[in-house]
């Protein structure tokens, strides 16, 4: 198939390129700078197409012109303050404008991304029925952007599946995201300052969630899907993972931060759905993962030297 892909140079975008070329799709890569997108190989199943989340009209323009099977829409602005950042009003504004793109072209399936803190903090696994209570402006973001494709798109008959991520990590993940940042502060052999370590998570390796992404966006399934794991660890467990693995657990100082205003003590999904109805289960066991991550950053580490 012909796949749309926005973000493409992204931490979870360029593996989802990367996987679908190797699944012999053709793809449409949607990238800020070409300069960026050397990392994605290129081939002849590969066009690489300059467009900008924040600048809709050229969003627009990309979709309408891509003449996608699917549209797998990852784009958005993000960084360590992502949470309350203004910077989703914008991605909101880009993303509505990628969707008449689409729905001018007739793009007849399209997948968006979302996130976990749409949902209410709970105690137990969240699946597709959960209360939605988004947890800052990014999440209320991505939900409202949710609500407007599914009433949208439901009116055209097109087919929309909304793939809510759950706590992603692996290589070329950013340095501020929890497992790089523990990665890189004991590579470096400086102390890692977390928090007590007691929220329970299920950590999604990105290459896991890249496949999951493709088998949903074949799949014909639609509305929300939970992409995460099952493997269930607290943070404590998983940093004293990493620092096994590096020597280094001395260098871990629990309680030396206090939790982030959307650090819920619990954020484990449902796979029900996307097991039995996608079809897919995760293949990348949390050790394994950590340990291609820590070898990523090593070799990082070693080049920047």
């Amino acid at each position: 198939m012909r796949l749309l892909v926005t973000g493409a140079t992204g931490f979870v975008g360029s593996h989802v390129v990367r996987a679908a070329l190797g699944r012999g799709h053709e793809v449409v890569a949607v990238v800020r700078s070409r300069a960026r997108a050397a990392a994605l190989g290129g081939g002849p199943g590969l066009r690489l197409v300059e467009a900008d989340l924040i600048d809709g009209e050229t969003m627009r323009r990309a979709a309408a012109g891509a003449s996608a099977d699917v549209a797998l829409h990852l784009a958005w602005t993000i960084g360590p303050d992502y949470f309350d950042s203004p910077a989703s009003l914008a991605c909101v504004e880009g993303s509505l404008a990628l969707l008449r793109g689409l729905i001018d072209t007739g793009c007849p399936r399209v997948v968006f991304a979302g996130t976990h803190l749409e949902l209410a903090a709970s105690d137990h696994d969240m699946d597709e029925a959960s209360p939605v209570a988004p947890r800052g402006l990014y999440a209320v973001c991505k939900d409202a952007l949710r609500r407007i494709a599914d009433a949208r798109l439901a009116l055209l008959d097109t087919s929309f599946a909304w793939a809510r991520l759950f706590n992603l990590y692996g290589p070329g993940q950013p340095e501020w995201a929890l497992v790089s940042s523990v990665v890189r502060h004991l590579l470096d052999g400086r102390r890692c300052p977390l928090t007590h370590g007691e929220q329970h998570r299920a950590f999604l390796h990105v290459r896991d969630a890249a496949d999951a992404l493709l088998a949903v966006s074949e799949s014909s399934v639609r509305g929300v899907v939970h992409v995460g794991s099952g493997e269930v660890v607290t943070v404590r467990g998983l940093a004293e993972r990493i620092g096994a693995q590096l020597h280094r657990t001395e260098l871990l100082a629990f309680g030396a931060r206090a939790p982030s205003p959307g650090d819920a003590p619990r954020v484990v999904a449902s796979t029900t759905r996307l097991r039995e109805a996608v079809g897919f289960q995760p293949r990348v066991g949390l050790d394994d993962g950590l340990r291609e991550t820590i070898e990523w950053w090593r070799a990082r580490s070693k080049g920047a030297a």
